[in-house]
């Protein structure tokens, strides 16, 4: 896989925007843990998003200004005494007054304007950070459940390898079970290793049969069956492991009650093979 051409695809960005199907979000989780490249990409665009929600918060409320305007009137009028004699001593000190608390009356409003946006702005930024990280969380928890399944496949395929392994190993005996008179058409495998004690089952052609009934796999040892385990027909594709017995001079299969019997019903054998 072409790490470079993955990440200039614009599929890391998709994801980040929640642009994506579910396949591709399974499958960018799942690539960012095994390439770091595409993890440290992933992170770079996240981050990048945080930025800018918090660039572009919400704006504050539309009666804010009314409310600014409101409280600006509110603010007291200073009215200053028309003394004469006052005026004929200090008329320039009394001009200066009445402009230095016109400034000082609008420093006030401005500081007010100011503290109310960064109380405003806070609030807002504070709101949609808080739901970014409610998102990344969700996204973390996501990655989580991904990795979890996805190492459940793994476990899965190196279980799938190591059976394949095992009946195709020189040191495992095939045994071909074929149809007995009254079925024909039947026909199942048991693979068997005296080396490490395993059997496996391949169903190969057996009818499907009822919820009321299991198949039960039967070994004959020393003249004497031996139950090795019921299964059923829902997983034709996959071995079976069954119970191991050495010294096994024949395979059987025969149709059982539900959960099987201690002895084989004859008249109900599907399939039969000798070692």
């Amino acid at each position: 896989m072409d790490v470079k051409d993955y990440i200039s695809s614009g599929i890391i960005e998709r994801y980040v925007l929640g642009d994506v199907s579910v396949q591709e979000q399974q499958e960018v989780a799942c690539l960012s843990k095994i390439y770091p490249e595409i993890k440290e990409e992933l992170f770079a665009h996240q981050k990048g998003v945080e930025k800018m929600v918090l660039k572009y918060a919400s704006t504050p409320p539309t009666d804010l200004k009314q409310q600014i305007l409101a409280k600006v009137k509110e603010t007291p009028q200073d009215h200053l005494s028309t003394d004469d004699a006052d005026e004929k001593v200090i008329p320039i000190n009394r001009a200066n007054q009445k402009s230095n608390k016109s400034i000082y009356k609008y420093i006030a409003a401005a500081s007010f304007v100011g503290m109310v946006l960064l109380t405003a702005g806070g609030f807002f930024l504070n709101s949609e950070n808080n739901d970014l990280k409610l998102a990344m969380a969700d996204n973390e928890n996501k990655i989580t459940e991904l990795e979890n399944e996805n190492n459940q496949v793994v476990s899965e395929k190196e279980r799938i390898n190591q059976q394949f392994a095992l009946i195709t190993s020189p040191n495992t005996s095939k045994i071909e079970m074929k149809g007995t008179e009254a079925q024909p058409t039947s026909l199942a495998n048991v693979f068997v290793s005296e080396e490490n004690g395993n059997v496996f089952l391949q169903i190969g052609n057996l009818p499907d049969i009822s919820e009321d009934n299991d198949y039960q796999l039967w070994a004959i040892v020393d003249g004497k069956p031996e139950s090795l385990g019921v299964f059923d027909t829902k997983n034709k594709e996959e071995l079976l492991e069954m119970k191991y017995f050495p010294e096994t001079q024949a395979y059987a299969v025969t149709l059982e009650p539900k959960g099987g019997s201690e002895s084989p019903t004859m008249e109900q054998m599907y399939v039969y093979g000798g070692v």
